[in-house]
């Protein structure tokens, strides 16, 4: 196996990680960690549940996303989660 340059291998990890849909809580958070443990087998991860206090904070609710889109008035989406996730943000005002 070739060995990669280091901005090579740092690529890749872009690369792998750049799909997966992350929020502060979620399953994507978690694929993120255990993608992180198999660079660095030491790295310990702790899970703290939803709505528990840690300080002057409060753990928000976790939540996942299968599926999200904008449709115009002709039914062609202009705004898809599958093909960004970007595309889906979070306003809590």
């Amino acid at each position: 196996m070739k060995k990669l340059h280091k901005g090579e291998e740092m690529f890749t990890w872009a690369h792998d990680l750049y799909p997966v849909c992350r929020s502060i809580t979620g399953e994507g958070v978690r694929e993120t960690l255990r993608y992180i443990q198999c660079l660095i087998p030491d790295l310990k991860v702790h899970e703290i549940k939803s709505e528990e206090k840690v300080f002057d904070w409060e753990v928000p609710l976790e939540w996942n996303i299968a599926e999200a889109y904008i449709e115009d008035d002709s039914g062609r989406r202009i705004i898809d989660f599958q093909n960004n996730n970007l595309h889906v943000g979070c306003d809590s005002s």
